[in-house]
């Protein structure tokens, strides 16, 4: 079905397919983003059954869709060096480069030109490959599906791999390693577009079994979480709840009955981050929720994570995310 209102393209949303992608990376971002767009068009006092901005499906040459399990997607627009699009999002596909780069021998340089114009782009799995094909993410952090990464770093040496990461957000480029990070990450970006209330009702009733909570945003930290060493994960459960005072690891390792040369190397083979890594990590991610849903100053946010000093907390928080708390503040607040 073509957009309805290509003139208003910029407030539109573009899912890339190519043949041999991986279905659900299509149809997952389609149906929660349709879903936020009619919630949207409802608080907004729209039209009935209408959509606050629309979500398509396309690709160079506005065929239908392939997938890897040989079902057919349909195709809702040709790609054109003209599209502006608001947000752009690669499928994971189950294919060979080579054959991918030969078959859609345009996208290359149809995404340089959507970089170049400043649109927002996530690649999930494989399709990190597209992005590091025309040197975006050079210079910038990435992740990608696990299969792929060896073959990635080998061909790709200019891009910082976090293999390890589950999400990875670089200035307006974000990648996914896998399906369920993808959720996380497309529910962040319908708060961002949509509002909290809007993101809410998403996640309530598309992932109802969810035990997550998204009243803070651990984007980055998930994959720190994805070990088997049980004792750690407690400690990380503990750090949750206690982040904010002053720690000390020596403490933290008696509490849980163990030395802190122990403690420190089973923390960091668990999670590849040192135990301070981890906690200034924790700290700024939920930093990052109060300057986006909140309109306390920096000071009292820094204070409220745990560091007295608001000038060492602003020099951290640039560290982490190459923006001072009032610029990520400025570029990320929720509306309302």
């Amino acid at each position: 079905m073509p957009l309805k209102h290509p003139q208003n393209q910029l407030n539109d949303i573009c899912i890339v397919a190519t043949n041999d992608v991986y279905g659900m990376s299509v149809m997952q971002a389609k149906d929660m983003l349709h879903s936020a767009s009619l919630r949207l068009n409802i608080l907004q006092k729209g039209p009935e059954r209408e959509s606050a901005f629309n979500v398509a499906i396309a690709n160079l040459t506005g065929d239908d869709i392939l997938t890897y399990s040989g079902t057919v997607i349909k195709c809702d627009h040709k790609l054109s060096l003209k599209d502006h699009w608001r947000l752009i999002i690669l499928g994971h596909f189950w294919s060979d480069t080579d054959k991918q780069r030969q078959e859609n021998p345009g996208l290359i340089d149809w995404l340089k030109a959507q970089h170049y114009k400043g649109t927002e782009i996530i690649a999930q799995g494989t399709s990190v490959f597209w992005l590091a094909e025309a040197g975006i993410l050079d210079g910038k952090e990435a992740t990608t599906y696990w299969r792929t990464v060896k073959d990635y770093k080998k061909h790709y040496p200019n891009i910082i791999w976090r293999e390890h990461q589950a999400i990875t957000e670089s200035e307006n480029i974000s990648c996914v390693a896998g399906a369920a990070s993808a959720a996380d990450l497309l529910l962040h970006k319908i708060t961002q577009i949509c509002g909290l209330k809007v993101a809410q009702g998403i996640s309530r009733d598309i992932f109802f079994e969810s035990t997550r909570s998204y009243t803070i945003p651990i984007l980055g930290l998930e994959a720190q979480r994805t070990h088997n060493d049980l004792q750690i994960q407690k400690i990380q459960d503990w750090l949750d709840d206690h982040y904010h005072q002053e720690l000390e690891f020596a403490f933290i390792a008696q509490q849980f009955g163990m030395s802190l040369r122990n403690f420190s190397r089973r923390f960091a083979l668990a999670t590849q981050l040192t135990p301070i890594e981890y906690l200034q990590q924790l700290r700024i991610h939920i930093a990052k929720h109060q300057l986006i849903y909140s309109q306390h100053s920096v000071k009292h946010i820094a204070l409220d994570v745990g560091y007295q000093d608001a000038s060492y907390f602003s020099q951290l928080f640039k560290r982490y995310c190459q923006l001072t708390p009032l610029q990520f503040r400025k570029k990320f607040k929720i509306p309302g």
